[in-house]
């Protein structure tokens, strides 16, 4: 799944950059694409403290630039285009921390918009995503492929594998022996039922058996596994 977030006060505008981005991915892309539309700087910081996974983020810098500032970090891999005013000064938004990929000035012609998005797409986002190792499961919904650094930790459930990541889970069929066999050295078995990122892990719990991810989430930490994942968690 792509998640793109466009941060704009212009209703209207947000729903014309959808439209393109649906319609260029339809013909593109075989993922499925999770748009969302904010208008407000409050809502994109709850955006930014839920840990909402952006991939692509079309972001309006006019009294907003400060937000963007202060959390880019938090999306640094994130394909970011701003849309600003021609009045709007560039010194006010093409600086350093902000990194971004594509810029729009407003106002600008419907064919204009849809050929930078086209061109964020096609030579931004999709050289970052060949760029990056994922992990391809046939799910459900049909083959999906997911940044494999996202994954926090795999789950044998229900006869099924399911992947996590930060907001999303993929189940699929397989086993945990088979697949630890395939995966980077960075993903560990812990338990039976698990294997996890290290690259995710933030703390281990030995006493309780358990081990603390990114975003507080929890995942158990088995007697049999402990001091092989110690081990490996001391060497990451």
């Amino acid at each position: 799944m792509v998640s793109v977030v466009i941060v704009d006060s212009d209703v209207n505008e947000a729903d014309e950059i959808e439209n393109i981005i649906r319609r260029i991915a339809a013909l593109r892309f075989d993922n499925e694409w999770k748009i969302k539309k904010i208008k407000s700087c409050n809502d994109f910081e709850k955006l930014i403290e839920d840990r909402h996974m952006i991939d692509i983020l079309i972001f309006e810098v006019e009294g907003k630039i400060e937000y963007l500032a202060r959390y880019r970090s938090e999306f640094s891999k994130a394909i970011l285009m701003l849309l600003a005013s021609d009045k709007t000064s560039p010194m006010y938004y093409l600086m350093p921390g902000i990194k971004a990929d594509s810029l729009v000035v407003r106002p600008c012609e419907h064919s204009k918009i849809k050929d930078r998005i086209m061109d964020l797409l096609l030579f931004g986002y999709e050289k970052r995503r060949n760029d990056c190792e994922l992990f391809t499961m046939r799910c459900q919904e049909g083959i999906t492929r997911v940044p494999i650094d996202e994954i926090l930790y795999f789950e044998a459930r229900e006869k099924r594998i399911f992947a996590r990541t930060l907001n999303e889970e993929y189940g699929f069929y397989g086993t945990l022996t088979k697949l630890i066999l395939e995966l980077p050295q960075n993903f560990v078995r812990c338990h039976n039922g698990f294997i996890v990122n290290l690259n995710k892990t933030c703390l281990v719990r030995v006493s309780k058996g358990e081990i603390l991810l990114e975003a507080d989430i929890t995942i158990p930490l088995s007697r049999g596994y402990r001091t092989e994942f110690r081990d490996k968690f001391k060497g990451a």
